[in-house]
């Protein structure tokens, strides 16, 4: 068993180098048909290990959102702890592959200062709203520009 299971990381580590199978099978004394046995037995075990390594990070990661999200329970009520819980359970949600895509349509449209409601009527959560909404607006337009300036150079 040991000894198969030497034989074929060897020929993996050929494979990986650049041999053709017909190479490792001359170089190992065995046949062709063997050698694309061991490659299909090496590589179906790498996955598995992959599979299982990437499963148990994504069940930490669970885990430790549900700790924040049971942290963050009692300060539900709070506006501050809001945006933090929504957060993480958008990334909970992402990880368990339960957000489906959303399409968005992007809409042009010349805006005047008419089309605004009366900003001093808003609340502080909705001028903080409008807030990160600019600040995104700023970020496009410098990575807008950057790129044409990138586009001309």
């Amino acid at each position: 068993m040991v000894l198969a299971k030497d034989r074929r990381e060897r020929c993996l580590k050929m494979r990986i180098a650049g041999l053709s199978e017909r190479e490792i099978a001359r170089r190992l004394g065995v046949s062709n048909t063997q050698i694309t046995r061991m490659l299909r037995t090496s590589l179906d075990d790498l996955n598995k290990s992959e599979m299982n390594s990437a499963a148990h990070l994504r069940r930490l990661d669970l885990e430790r959102c549900d700790e924040m999200i049971t942290g963050l329970m009692p300060h539900r009520r709070d506006p501050r702890y809001v945006d933090s819980l929504l957060r993480i359970l958008e990334r909970r949600a992402s990880y368990l592959g339960i957000d489906a895509p959303t399409k968005a349509e992007i809409v042009s449209k010349n805006i005047v200062e008419e089309d605004f409601p009366d900003l001093d009527a808003l609340p502080d959560e909705d001028l903080d709203t409008i807030e990160r909404l600019l600040d995104k607006a700023r970020a496009l337009k410098a990575a807008k520009m950057q790129g044409e300036h990138d586009a001309k150079t």
